[in-house]
């Protein structure tokens, strides 16, 4: 019965796991969701600005795109860079996503790195890592547990 408790660890780093890959996969939906209401757009970079984040000798894009009312936006993306290419001024567009009801809030991105499935891939790493600790942890105790019964 001592070896049942033994084992509780590994049931609840397995639990944690399963639970990871759960939020990830509702993150995913969720996002799936988002995608659905939000409006398509396309934003070009329109300048290169001082990263934001204090301490940093990075610079941001900042990208242009218009509403489907016609509507002039703009955001600073987060794909900053040390040394940016000033060429890509005007010829760097990104695929975007926005809030018709609020044009204001921020912009989503699609694909695996983006918005989308971003949460998803945490959730599978976060699912990897909790049952690789939990197969260590299990072997672990199956060993000592062995080794003291001889």
């Amino acid at each position: 019965m001592k070896s049942c408790g033994n084992y509780l660890f590994v049931f609840v780093f397995i639990g944690i796991a399963l639970l990871s890959l759960g939020l990830g996969v509702a993150n995913y939906f969720q996002e799936k969701s988002i995608f659905a209401a939000y409006e398509p757009a396309t934003a070009t970079v329109t300048q290169w600005i001082p990263d934001p984040n204090y301490g940093t000798a990075d610079y941001c894009p900042v990208y242009a795109y218009a509403t489907k009312q016609g509507d002039a936006r703009s955001y600073t993306g987060d794909d900053c860079e040390t040394k940016p290419n000033p060429n890509t001024i005007g010829s760097q567009t990104e695929d975007i996503y926005y809030d018709p009801q609020n044009p204001y809030s921020s912009v989503e991105t699609r694909g695996w790195l983006g918005s989308e499935g971003s949460g998803l891939i945490l959730g599978i790493v976060g699912f990897l890592f909790f049952n690789v600790i939990a197969l260590i942890m299990g072997t672990l105790i199956f060993f000592v547990n062995r080794k003291m019964k001889q």
